[in-house]
């Protein structure tokens, strides 16, 4: 009942937030946002939405759970819950400062552009996960990788086949990321940036579905 009561909070204030006007306690609240009102209308409805599509996404997960009687990974998606909606809000922050120096740009000042590095990061991280990936479905039980919860442990076979599906999926994700932020390299800085920062959020949100399904998956098997 407690991830039902966050999960509604979280459309609740991503609608909130969507909708806000300018003011010291509801929205994204930044010295960027509050600074110019144009900048509060454009990054708290960039991040209204965010919030939205996530509560959403996260209610439909926690009904799936407690449809099967799932109850032993609520504890799981609490801290999925948590570890995302501090990626947004990180997120939403990046963008109301990038927006509001596009603004003073008009006044003759440098606009804000992620450097290359970001994105070499990012592919980083996406290799990182191809690799990760390929080692998976080789894996035995262990207290270091693969999808280490009670259930996988409960059973070898179960562990191999969790955690064979794990690593397709990982893998694949991994190299379809690789290819979109790498994609971007060689376009403009304004065109990079702004293509980056539009796929970061669909990157993180994907990522955690994938999670959340592999462990839904390892109650069914």
């Amino acid at each position: 009942i407690s991830l039902f009561i966050i999960n509604f909070a979280i459309i609740i204030a991503g609608i909130a937030t969507y909708f806000s006007e300018p003011n010291y306690f509801i929205g994204l609240r930044t010295t960027d946002t509050l600074s110019d009102e144009r900048v509060w209308y454009k990054a708290n409805k960039f991040s209204g939405k965010l919030f939205i599509i996530f509560g959403i996404v996260m209610l439909f997960i926690t009904i799936l759970f407690a449809f099967f009687k799932l109850t032993d990974f609520i504890i799981y998606l609490v801290y999925v819950n948590l570890s995302v909606l501090l990626g947004l809000a990180i997120i939403s922050g990046v963008y109301a400062h990038i927006y509001a120096k596009r603004l003073k740009s008009g006044e003759r000042e440098k606009p804000f552009i992620l450097n290359k590095s970001f994105n070499y990061i990012l592919i980083s991280l996406c290799i990182i996960f191809i690799i990760i990936g390929l080692v998976l479905p080789f894996t035995k039980p262990n207290p270091y990788i693969g999808v280490r919860i009670l259930r996988t442990f409960e059973s070898l076979a179960r562990w191999k086949l969790i955690n064979t599906i794990a690593g397709i999926s990982i893998a694949i994700f991994g190299a379809i990321f690789t290819y979109i932020f790498y994609k971007p390299l060689n376009k403009d800085e304004k065109e990079r940036t702004k293509f980056t920062l539009k796929v970061v959020p669909p990157f993180l949100i994907l990522l955690t579905i994938i999670i959340i399904f592999i462990i839904f998956l390892s109650y069914l098997v």
